[in-house]
């Protein structure tokens, strides 16, 4: 079968094919400033900081004219399925990072964010509108989404 919006082709068994559900279809791993969905706050998206670098989760904090600003999200699980998610922080000055629990910041810390310029998101951008529960998980369709690349999320050790 072929991705239609990349051209990717992958061989599958077919009891390993799940049905199209076009309601269902709510991220978008292709960018275009051009021609795509605008950013939102508060939005989760998976992103790498280079190609062929592992993934993080990261939620959008603000958007301007031609970056957005992104706070990252980590887990300590491989398994998506059992990750829990937390928003990433760290000292001033620092580089170790530090997850809060419970989504509270810890004392004296700022949050672990980047800036992502649209131009280098059509490289970087790896899934978009990704959902969380109440506990802080990904929803089962976020997590489908990432299957494909759930072996390349940054995991915090």
């Amino acid at each position: 079968m072929t991705e239609d919006a990349t051209d990717r082709r992958f061989e599958r068994v077919l009891t390993n094919i799940l049905p199209y559900r076009a309601s269902t279809a709510r991220t978008q791993a292709v960018y275009d400033p051009a021609t795509s969905d605008p950013f939102v706050p508060a939005e989760i998206i998976a992103v790498r900081d280079a190609p062929g670098t592992p993934c993080y989760l990261a939620a959008v904090t603000a958007i301007a004219a031609i970056s957005i600003t992104v706070q990252y999200y980590g887990c300590r699980q491989r398994d998506i399925s059992k990750a829990i998610f937390r928003p990433a922080w760290h000292l001033p000055g620092m580089d170790e990072i530090t997850l809060a629990s419970r989504d509270r910041q810890p004392t004296d810390t700022i949050a672990y964010s980047g800036v992502l310029e649209f131009d280098a998101l059509r490289e970087l951008l790896v899934a978009r509108n990704l959902e969380f529960t109440k506990a802080n998980r990904l929803r089962k369709m976020s997590q489908r989404v990432l299957a494909p690349t759930h072996d390349e999320l940054f995991v915090f050790e």
